[in-house]
């Protein structure tokens, strides 16, 4: 055990501040960690609920595409969730209007393609309902509303 002079002794008063400031440094690195882990998984859970939600329509635009009869209809109940920035069905371009697409707030784009043709259609986030309908402008195309 040292013994020393309290006045000349200033170590102590040094090192403990220092501890402290390490200590905070780590936590706040963990939390940091935490969040941008968190937000992440919460950013895939809703791309999972979106693909989910696109997919019952696009099966059953599909279904109709494949058997229905002009001017047939279906509302559909569904939940498209509010990170949602839209879901584009079909395309100006005849060589792509089995093409669609989602588009999160976020910037993240999910394209796919299905064996029904759409009529061009734009469905932003947050319904609760949809309505898939077959129409006939010289070909069968499938509208989305």
């Amino acid at each position: 055990m040292r013994c020393g002079n309290i006045k000349t002794d200033k170590k102590g008063v040094l090192e403990l501040p220092i501890q402290y400031t390490v200590a905070a440094v780590v936590a706040a690195v963990a939390i940091a960690g935490m969040v941008v882990t968190i937000h992440s998984l919460w950013q895939e859970y809703e791309e999972k609920k979106a693909i989910e939600e696109t997919k019952k329509i696009v099966d059953e635009a599909e279904r109709i595409y494949g058997m229905g009869e002009e001017e047939t209809i279906v509302t559909l109940k569904v939940n498209i969730p509010n990170s949602v920035k839209k879901i584009v069905f079909g395309s100006h371009d005849k060589a792509l209007q089995n093409h669609y697409y989602i588009l999160m707030k976020w910037g993240k784009n999910i394209s796919s393609f299905s064996d029904a043709k759409f009529d061009y259609s734009v469905v932003y986030g947050g319904r609760k309902s949809i309505k898939v309908e077959l129409v006939g402008k010289g070909e069968k195309l499938v509208k989305i509303e």
